[in-house]
């Protein structure tokens, strides 16, 4: 898809990230002329390691390992009654968030596991903390958005003024930051902008815009060092 800017646009369009695989050559049979050649433009600095820190989920890992080893010196180990609770909140336990995990990924109907729910003793020998399906989805309505909360925005245009386009967003840095610090993304995601261009001349008349690497911000703020 092409990308363009239209000055007539009076409010503010945001546009919300979601992880997607470096698919080239999906990015090249999107644009017109697929037989005609395609040539990058890299910055060789962009991208370029400075330093390495750890993914929130492994600072995580070192905090609580580290807490456990100063409980095991100084002989005060105790086990955290509530700790199964907070690692799967809102859930009330493990066994609380694998049923609702398996109802959710097995396509079990609300009207199934009602039924199972309401065998007796099942709930209570489980300790679940939903009685039927309303109560489980209810938990999971709960759960905190990784990627920050989703937002409405109204967009018009000056020459169509009577009609609105609702635009859903989160905020940007926030999205980043859970993309980012996910490993399972880590082998697909692109940290220097580049420029692609249809054709062996590379001038800004065959420049083709795609992804956001080959916007124009991105390599407009591009420091090169």
């Amino acid at each position: 898809m092409n990308a363009s800017s239209d000055p007539e646009a009076s409010g503010e369009s945001e546009a919300s990230s979601s992880p997607r695989r470096f698919n080239l050559a999906g990015i090249l049979n999107s644009v017109d002329d697929k037989d005609e050649p395609r040539t990058w433009q890299w910055n060789d600095t962009a991208g370029k390691v400075i330093n390495k820190r750890k993914t929130v989920y492994e600072r995580w890992e070192s905090i609580l390992k580290s807490k456990g080893q100063q409980e095991l010196s100084s002989g005060t180990t105790t086990h955290d009654d509530n700790l199964d609770q907070k690692c799967y909140h809102p859930f009330a336990s493990q066994l609380d968030w694998e049923i609702a995990q398996w109802a959710v990924t097995e396509k079990i109907s609300q009207k199934a596991l009602d039924r199972l729910l309401n065998v007796p003793q099942v709930q209570q020998k489980l300790g679940l903390s939903y009685e039927n399906s309303r109560g489980m989805l209810k938990c999971i309505d709960e759960i905190p958005e990784r990627c920050g909360k989703w937002r409405t925005k109204q967009l018009s245009f000056r020459d169509k003024p009577g009609e609105h386009f609702t635009v859903y967003h989160r905020d940007p840095v926030e999205a980043i930051k859970a993309l980012w610090g996910d490993p399972a993304f880590a082998e697909h995601l692109v940290y220097k902008p580049g420029k692609l261009f249809r054709g062996a001349e590379q001038t800004e008349n065959n420049r083709i815009y795609s992804e956001m690497w080959t916007t124009g911000f991105w390599n407009a703020v591009q420091v090169c060092n």
